[in-house]
């Protein structure tokens, strides 16, 4: 099986993670993305706010399990919005949410909104 395309990065122009995810990645594989994300947080005076982008992947039950211990409870990040559409993505992070006590994480179906609630001080 081909390795998922996943990668996560620093957006300098707008002063935000981004992560996109191309297929549902292993265990493995989310874990290496989840270290990009730390490498990248612990460089960052402060804490971060995050664009995900997990394209129409619905991630398996062990990899929501590695999201919401690597992410979900991650103290450096302040906000997170999620690209999507998916009602059984938005079924998730509530289900997420409620489990990892997190408030500032949204979904939305287009970048331009992402990133203005990404940008506000709320």
């Amino acid at each position: 099986m081909p390795q998922a395309k996943c990668k996560a990065w620093w957006d300098e122009e707008n002063k935000i993670g981004r992560m996109k995810i191309e297929d549902n990645p292993d265990e493995k594989t989310a874990n290496e993305l989840f270290d990009k994300l730390d490498g990248i947080n612990s460089k960052m005076p402060g804490k971060t706010n995050w664009l995900i982008d997990p394209g129409n992947n619905i991630p398996s039950s062990r990899l929501r399990k590695t999201i919401a211990e690597r992410f979900y409870v991650n103290p450096k990040i302040e906000k997170m919005a999620v690209l999507t559409t998916s009602t059984v993505i938005k079924v998730i992070m509530q289900f997420l949410e409620k489990a990892s006590g997190r408030k500032n994480v949204k979904a939305f179906a287009n970048e331009e909104e992402a990133l203005k609630w990404l940008k506000r001080g709320e």
